[in-house]
């Protein structure tokens, strides 16, 4: 019989800036290779304030992890020969992360490819995650708890001291948690501290 406690602090963050040549190079995949301009002509903003070279995203996170355990794991000799073995743990696990979302530059880009009409493919190109206003100074805070029971059951007999058979069964559990990074349903509307969910775990 056992007990466990963790607690885990993490803190990070991520700058993502533009290249010199990153709205050229959008200009001229847009273009099948025509025009390293038509950024600028499906925004309205002028060529080379589209996409500011140094400017970008910054992103930084505040993430916590606490947990506890407590477990028991116990062998029964039934003969000489037979064994039974069955263990039982609870796990009960908390996670929060505060996310602070900024774009140094604030995504003229985007918000003119979504205010104008233009073609779905050229608006996805220039509203990448990293490009979006609505990352524009946005924080957010997020928790999630998750407790669980698993086990296990192992029956082994001894056929001679070099030879032994079992059959067992395992339950366990892989608590969810937190994408570090930007996620959002489409451009526009951010979806940030995209959630993982838990897995359940069964061995034969």
């Amino acid at each position: 019989m056992g007990g466990y406690y963790s607690d885990e602090q993490l803190e990070t963050s991520a700058f993502t800036p533009n290249g010199t040549a990153y709205e050229t190079y959008f200009g001229l995949l847009l273009s099948a290779g025509a025009n390293p301009a038509t950024v600028s002509a499906l925004t309205g903003i002028p060529f080379g304030q589209n996409f500011i070279a140094g400017q970008g995203a910054y992103d930084q996170y505040d993430h916590s992890a606490k947990g506890w355990a407590f477990f028991t794991n116990n062998t029964w000799h039934v003969t000489d020969a037979l064994e039974f073995t069955f263990g039982l743990r609870y796990t009960d696990e908390t996670k929060e992360v505060t996310s602070r979302y900024s774009n140094t530059a604030p995504g003229n880009a985007c918000a003119a490819a979504i205010a104008r009409p233009i073609p779905a493919a050229a608006r996805s190109a220039i509203c990448a995650p990293g490009q979006d206003p609505a990352f524009n100074n946005v924080t957010t805070e997020q928790k999630r708890g998750e407790d669980r029971w698993g086990g296990t059951a192992k029956l082994s007999y001894r056929l001679n001291p070099s030879l032994m058979t079992y059959v067992s069964y395992a339950k366990s559990h892989k608590s969810g948690g937190f994408n570090l990074d930007r996620a959002r349903l489409s451009a526009g509307g951010d979806q940030p501290g995209h959630q993982l969910p838990g897995r359940n775990c069964r061995e034969l």
